[in-house]
């Protein structure tokens, strides 16, 4: 599956295309219909001032979710996530050996997958 990150910057260098006038639009193109775009002119302008707003907020939004950390327990390390680091010494968070450095248990990082496999699939149809 292509990365949310790839599908904005697909995203964005169409829009660069449009307004340096290297890509063509059509009335019946689905772009087209589904925004009620008529003319190239019309695509053009959006592209100028959409499409670059758009991709800052998605990007933006998904910088915010990849930067959510792992769950750490102040009361007791045993619980904190393998992948969680303590936030002031950067040492890993959890005091169990066994654990320490392997995949997330917390959740965090399903929940970042679902976020970028939704934002992917949403934009890439």
């Amino acid at each position: 599956m292509t990365d949310i990150r790839e599908v904005l910057d697909d995203i964005a260098q169409r829009a660069d295309k449009a307004i340096r006038g290297e890509w063509k639009v059509w009335p019946t193109h689905p772009m087209c219909v589904d925004t009620g775009l008529r003319s190239d002119a019309e695509f053009v302008a959006a592209a100028r001032t959409d499409v670059p707003k758009l991709v800052a907020a998605l990007r933006a939004v998904l910088d915010l979710v990849e930067s959510m950390p792992h769950d750490v327990s102040e009361e007791d390390c045993w619980y904190a996530c393998a992948q969680a680091k303590d936030p002031y010494t950067g040492e890993w968070a959890s005091c169990n050996d066994a654990r320490r450095g392997k995949p997330c248990d917390c959740g965090r990082d399903a929940f970042v997958a679902k976020i970028n496999r939704a934002a992917t699939e949403a934009l890439a149809s």
